[in-house]
């Protein structure tokens, strides 16, 4: 049985993988904490952890 990864750690990855493919440059906005708890439908607690 794989094991599963906390919820913080899949956004987190998630988040990494944007920035390093280049969907971001230098000096765009990032998402706002209270879009990624929307975005994501998780607690503050677990997106502060993620980033």
């Amino acid at each position: 049985m794989p094991i599963k990864r906390p919820k913080y750690q899949q956004i987190k990855e998630e988040l990494q993988n944007q920035i390093l493919s280049d969907h971001y440059h230098v000096g765009d906005k990032f998402f706002t904490e209270a879009e990624l708890i929307e975005r994501f439908q998780v607690s503050s607690i677990t997106i502060i952890r993620a980033l």
